[in-house]
This record gives structure tokens, C-alpha cells and sequence, in this order.
């Protein structure tokens, strides 16, 4: 079945390292390791994410693209629909090797490029560890630092899989044994359902899985993630750390999701 091709959780190889070995204790990645990168595309005034890849620092990957977001017809809010998905693991040494990576590329202190001329496609990363953040946005092809810091993720993609933006460096992929994502907004929705047992607080996980419950037609378990969003992001509004809602502006995204939810 499709869907549970879909939450199939496999181990990724990094292209040098041995398995069965014993790593030895290390900083990387930091406890609170997170990466999130967004390819959007502009559709006349509007910006959809079409392309989203997150890690977490035990290793987990989720892929998803979206070809058909949801769109308020008031304000033209956009959310992606990740409806077509794949969720593996990184083996310990490649995790390492990117955490530090990253690190070595300098992305604690990268500032933006410059702005290009726009290709209609932009990028933003987002990184954390060791208690620090960084969001790096692009439109056009990514230049200088931030160029190889892209080469470098999209070399995490699964085969086959590359960001439509225009690579400055070039990419090697990396991995091997990693699914190919599928297209089953009810297998996706199943997969988050998953990974949302295991992280009940990851707003990010809530608000993906809200937009497929809505695309599916499941109005009650949408009506439930929201409201289980907004009560995630509203707790760490205005809290120590990154949090850069607002009580405020929580309840006024709800407001507009909720004119999302199938009828």
C-alpha cells in the first residue's frame, strides 16, 4: 500500500561511512540541531512553498513537495500541502557530517546574499543549534557561502529529487537506500500522524499535517490539529528563545486557516 510506503523509516548511507561501527562521543549534532529548508515559487502576487526538506538532530529527514496549496481567497495566504512524501533516517555519520558541515561553512554567522535578479524561485534555510538561530533567504541563484550550503543539502535529497533553484556549486548526492517520496495525501497525513506521536509539540508537524487533513476532506481531524496548533504556538509565544509570534498574531493565522478547513 502506498501509504505505508510512505511511512516507511529507513537508514540513509553517507557515501564513506562504515556501518556497524561504534561512534565515538561527540558535540555534533547538538541537542537542539534543526534544519528547515523552503523552496517557494511566486504565482502573480502570491509565494507558495513548492519544496520543503527537514532534519532533526536524531537524524530524521521528511521530504515533501506541494503542486496544490491551500489558498485563502481573502488575504491569499498560502499553505503547502506536502502530498507527496518520503521519511527516512541518516545513518550517525552522516547526521555528524552535516551538522559539522554546516558548521565549517560558516552558516552561524552567514548573512543573506545580496538579492539577485528574481527567477520567480527563492529558498529560505533555517538553522539552529547550540542555543543559536540563522534564517538565510535567497531569490535566483544562490551566490557566495549560501551557494554551497544548498549544494550541500540538496546532496541530502533523495535520489533523484533536486531543488528547482539553480545550484551555484555543484551536487553530489550522498545517500543511498532512502524511498522515493509518493504521492498519497492520505499516507502523508498517516506519516506525520506518526512522527507527531513522537514530537506532540512540533508546531511545524501540526500545521503540515492540518493542511492534509483539510486536502483529504477530514474536517474534524483538521478542526483538531489546528486548534492543537494554535495551542502549541500561542505557549510559546513571547517565551524565552526564538518564538517570534506574538499571542496576537497566532490567533490571527488561526483565524485565516480556518477558513481552509473543508466544508
Amino acid at each position: 500500500m502506498l501509504a505505508k510506503r510512505t511511512i516507511l523509516l529507513v537508514f540513509a548511507l553517507f557515501a564513506v561511512a562504515c556501518g556497524g561501527r561504534e561512534l565515538a562521543p561527540s558535540i555534533w549534532p547538538p541537542e537542539d540541531f534543526s534544519l528547515v529548508v523552503e523552496e517557494t515559487r511566486e504565482d502573480g502576487d502570491r509565494m507558495h512553498v513548492i519544496r520543503r526538506l527537514q532534519v532533526d538532530a536524531s537524524g530524521l529527514v521528511i521530504y515533501g513537495t506541494s503542486s496544490q496549496p491551500l489558498v485563502d481567497a481573502k488575504t491569499g495566504a498560502s499553505l503547502p500541502v506536502l502530498d507527496r512524501l518520503a521519511v527516512y533516517g541518516l545513518e550517525p555519520t552522516s547526521l555528524r557530517f552535516l551538522a559539522r558541515k554546516l558548521d565549517r561553512l560558516g552558516i552561524a554567522t552567514m548573512s543573506p546574499p545580496t538579492t539577485a535578479v528574481s527567477s520567480g524561485l527563492g529558498v529560505a534555510v533555517t538553522w539552529e543549534a547550540f542555543a543559536q538561530r540563522r534564517v538565510l533567504t535567497s531569490t535566483g541563484r544562490p551566490r557566495g557561502a549560501l551557494g554551497e550550503v544548498l549544494a550541500l543539502l540538496a546532496a541530502h535529497l533523495p535520489p533523484g529529487e533536486s531543488f528547482d533553484t539553480k545550484m551555484t556549486r555543484p551536487v553530489v548526492p550522498v545517500l543511498q537506500g532512502v524511498p522515493s517520496p509518493v504521492t498519497d495525501a492520505g499516507g502523508a497525513l498517516a506519516a506525520l500522524g506518526e512522527r507527531l506521536g513522537e514530537r506532540p509539540e512540533d508546531a511545524g508537524l501540526l500545521l503540515s499535517s492540518f493542511a492534509l487533513a483539510c486536502r483529504v476532506g477530514d474536517r474534524s481531524e483538521a478542526d483538531r490539529l489546528l486548534d492543537r496548533w494554535q495551542a502549541v504556538a500561542s505557549a510559546a509565544a513571547g517565551s524565552a528563545g526564538f518564538a517570534a509570534d506574538t499571542d496576537k498574531a497566532v490567533a490571527a493565522r488561526a483565524e485565516v486557516f480556518r477558513r481552509l478547513l473543508p466544508r
